[in-house]
């Protein structure tokens, strides 16, 4: 039997499309369409196959796309994508946005440094997938210091003088 990530599990995750919704449609109204929303997910999980459940590193990404299939079909006014955008993002890329003021990935250490970081992961996505093949599994490919695309380095160049310009 799958084991997987239950709503309670992802708090604030949860809080933040709740509070959406109450803020688009109204605390009662908004609070049916989450009641709605956590029933329709426990119905999707009944379908999905074994993903690891919360002990996989991308838990919340696995998960987190569940709830939000689970939430769009209940929108009344079935929002455009765009509209929904914002809440994504912050759902999802929050931490990459955290990590963007400290790092810059033009700069070859931070991008090798990352790049570390990336591989880590990979290793243990790839045991956690060898129990869970149904998983995601990060795989990147090394970091390639003498060979990085002629665009990366344009693109270096130009954000260097962006932020001369700025400051």
């Amino acid at each position: 039997m799958a084991e997987h990530m239950q709503l309670r599990d992802m708090p604030k995750f949860c809080a933040e499309i709740e509070a959406w919704l109450n803020a688009r449609y109204g605390e009662a109204e908004g609070k049916k369409r989450w009641e709605a929303t956590g029933r329709q997910y426990v119905e999707y999980l009944k379908e999905l196959p074994d993903y690891g459940g919360k002990k996989t590193s991308h838990a919340l990404a696995i998960y987190g796309s569940i709830v939000i299939f689970s939430l769009y079909p209940l929108l009344p006014d079935h929002p455009p994508a765009e509209e929904l955008q914002e809440l994504v993002t912050s759902l999802f890329m929050s931490g990459f946005v955290k990590l963007g003021k400290i790092f810059d990935l033009n700069r070859s250490f931070d991008m090798w440094l990352i790049d570390k970081v990336f591989q880590g992961v990979g290793k243990r996505d790839r045991k956690l997938y060898a129990q869970h093949p149904v998983c995601f599994c990060n795989v990147s490919e090394p970091y390639d210091k003498k060979n990085v695309p002629r665009d990366t380095i344009l693109r270096s160049a130009q954000m260097r003088n962006l932020r001369k310009s700025t400051i």
